[in-house]
């Protein structure tokens, strides 16, 4: 998506790369914590706060319209990056 936003999008434009399905915020927190391994404690309130978010979703039209289709599940594509962080961004921080 983003070797595809830099040859065919427009410059400076902002192009949103996702699946464009609504995930509730309990999905994602679920599928970060399998990714990363860990197991917090979370904590719900009762009612959502005024306002609050239930779910979220990207529009992806504008990048869509360069040919994008999303083909990666939202935990494969957590993986995949935190594989990438562990392997080459981390160890360019540690030098």
């Amino acid at each position: 998506a983003m070797i595809l936003a830099a040859k065919k999008g427009k410059e400076c434009e902002v192009y949103n790369i996702a699946s464009g399905k609504s995930l509730r915020m309990q999905e994602i927190v679920k599928t970060l914590c399998e990714a990363f391994e860990v197991k917090p404690k979370i904590y719900y309130i009762k009612e959502p706060r005024p306002g609050a978010n239930l779910k979220w979703r990207v529009d992806i039209g504008k990048i869509k319209k360069l040919g994008f289709k999303p083909e990666t599940r939202l935990i494969n594509g957590i993986i995949k990056t935190k594989e990438w962080f562990d392997r080459d961004y981390n160890k360019d921080l540690k030098g």
